[in-house]
């Protein structure tokens, strides 16, 4: 106890977290010493609908510690009790005649039954609070008059010109395909200068430091197998237990992951959440949904699949000091560590460098609009609340997040603590995913153009040109790509097998599509081997053999999003399948994070 006392102090944690923490007592373990010690009837269930709460808020009901909530109960006989968590400041100080008046509770046991008591008007909340505050900024409903309006002419245009002017169609389809491919192209030289591998720095904590309340958010669907890897690299974190929360939100039916973390026993900061049936089925509703009972100052998004680096949350921390209140949210790097296994792996991983160690650090250093990734990002939790959440009918709320982020003034930057993931090793896990990526980028650009000047206004010439590049001009590029491909081998046969000479407008505009598909296959190259590491230099050497085929898998995942879309898929999340990994590279990398982490300490 003299220990626990002490790392309280040390942290600047209650004991009752402390005690948790040092995990000489498990929670049941931990009630039962409280019950005897203060001499109060301790319960070991609650039924929701017995709860008498107070009139409060929902989310400052839940979002604040277990101790502090003031609840009453009525007992199966219709008597009424106080509930008191098992809290030591709380057991230990109520007077006498408040004792015979009150019970022992767990904390979880409380949360869990406020929770279900609560849930209905906390699913309510996660699925409309956008779409009720910010109608205009929320993809519930896809397109607004004017822009159905020009869908509508530019689908009649189309036809009227395949029947009428086919020439001046392809004409313009021609140069649209090169403005897409040349915009890819300009963006990727541009960040050529800032890409690179970078390794993170030892953290060090002085003695006057006093971390705030840390929340990690990890949304799980079908993920039970895993769950003891997920376990495993949160327990490296670098982060004192009694002022880190971490919920592994789970949708109420999947019942095989649920009952996968209760078998692992996990300790009292890891509480699993149960999102109640309801549509869209996405995660960023599941967000929405925990978000409201996290009492974090930060909040950071994790995967089932990813390894964070045990420094992450203190760099995102220390820099998030150093930085101006602006700065609202941090992206971590994440780096593919399957790569060698499977062709596939290989694009994901050289894709993966050239985003988060070029693109997104060039974009974080021009204070421009950040797509963030879905994962491993450090938010404000003051500026999530302001900007309304995630949205939950978008199924790439990361970058939807970013764009808002940006329209209100805020901005993103980058840190160098990496997470180390797994990429997609087959063609019928990877085609849905980058469906429901592609998806969600051609959401977000309809979303925030609903009123371009407005738009134009709140981020400023520059950024509203990039946001126009990163949210149209990808998707764009991967939709035209066949048509670009086809012309360039039709000028390369045409020159060398033709017997006529060909029409010098016909030979410019062919040339126009090869030269921009050339310097757009190019410039990803070059981006990607600068942000790559040595050793994955050597990995990604055979990596523009197969790239033309994975270009033209990815136009055919953009084709299927635009289909879906037509079909009013939008909000449909196709689930990515993960399993455990195994590489020896993640092994090698944990072990030396593990002996520096021994070392920080």
């Amino acid at each position: 106890m003299r220990h626990a006392i002490h790392r309280a102090r040390e942290n600047k944690t209650c004991l009752e977290d402390a005690v948790l923490a040092s995990g000489r007592f498990d929670r049941p373990q931990w009630t039962d010493l409280l019950a005897e010690e203060s001499g109060l009837a301790r319960l070991h269930s609650l039924d929701p609908d017995h709860l008498v709460l107070p009139n409060k808020d929902i989310a400052g009901l839940l979002a604040i510690r277990w101790q502090d909530i003031a609840i009453g109960y009525r007992l199966p006989d219709g008597r009424y009790r106080r509930l008191v968590p098992d809290s030591v400041s709380r057991a230990h100080f109520l007077p006498a005649e408040s004792q015979r008046e009150a019970c022992l509770v767990a904390g979880p046991v409380l949360r869990h039954a406020l929770v279900q008591r609560l849930s209905s008007e906390l699913e309510r909340k996660a699925r409309n609070d956008l779409f009720v505050d910010r109608p205009d900024l929320s993809a519930r409903h896809m397109t607004n008059a004017w822009q159905s309006f020009a869908l509508g002419v530019f689908a009649v245009s189309v036809l009227l010109g395949l029947v009428a002017a086919p020439g001046f169609l392809m004409l313009a389809v021609h140069i649209l395909s090169s403005c897409f491919f040349l915009s890819c192209m300009v963006l990727r030289l541009l960040a050529v200068s800032v890409a690179g591998t970078k390794k993170p720095r030892s953290r060090h904590l002085k003695d006057d430091d006093e971390l705030p309340v840390y929340t990690i958010l990890i949304a799980l669907y079908r993920e039970a197998d895993m769950v003891g890897q997920l376990l495993t690299a949160l327990g490296q974190l670098r982060w004192p237990s009694g002022k880190l929360e971490i919920r592994l939100i789970c949708e109420a039916d999947d019942r095989e992951t649920i009952e996968a973390i209760h078998a692992l026993r996990p300790p009292a900061h890891v509480e699993v959440l149960e999102v109640p049936p309801g549509t869209p089925r996405t995660k960023p509703r599941a967000l929405n949904f925990a978000l409201q009972t996290c009492r974090g100052e930060y909040v950071c998004l994790f995967d089932a699949e990813d390894r964070p680096h045990p420094d992450q949350l203190l760099e995102a921390w220390q820099t998030f000091k150093v930085s101006p209140p602006d700065v609202a949210c941090l992206q971590a790097p994440l780096i593919v560590t399957n790569g060698g296994k499977h062709w596939l792996a290989q694009q994901f991983a050289f894709e993966y460098a050239a985003l988060f160690r070029g693109i997104l650090r060039f974009l974080a250093a021009m204070r421009s609009v950040l797509p963030l990734g879905g994962t491993s990002n450090h938010f404000r939790r003051s500026v999530l609340d302001e900007v309304g959440g995630w949205d939950p009918y978008n199924v790439t709320e990361d970058a939807d997040l970013g764009v808002r982020m940006a329209r209100a003034g805020y901005r993103s930057g980058v840190i160098d603590a990496p997470t180390l993931e797994d990429a997609p090793t087959n063609v019928r896990t990877w085609i849905p995913q980058r469906t429901r990526w592609l998806k969600g980028w051609m959401v977000c650009w309809v979303v925030h153009n609903r009123h371009p000047r407005r738009l134009w206004k709140e981020l400023g010439p520059r950024n509203f040109l990039l946001s126009q590049i990163l949210l149209s001009g990808i998707p764009g590029a991967a939709l035209l790509l066949p048509v670009m491909l086809a012309s360039s081998l039709y000028m390369i046969g045409y020159i060398a097998w033709g017997e006529e000479q060909p029409h010098i407008f016909k030979l410019a505009l062919y040339g126009l599509d090869f030269t921009s598909l050339a310097l757009c296959f190019g410039a990803f190259l070059w981006l990607g081997t600068k942000a790559a590491s040595l050793k994955e230099r050597i990995l990604f050497s055979s990596t523009w053999i197969l790239l033309p085929a994975y270009w033209l898998l990815q136009s055919f995942a953009a084709w299927r999003a635009v289909f879906q879309l037509i079909r009013q898929r939008a909000h449909i999340w196709e689930k990515t399948t993960h399993k455990p990994s195994v590489d020896r590279l993640l092994a090698g990398s944990a072990t030396s994070w593990r002996r520096g982490s021994r070392a920080h300490s």
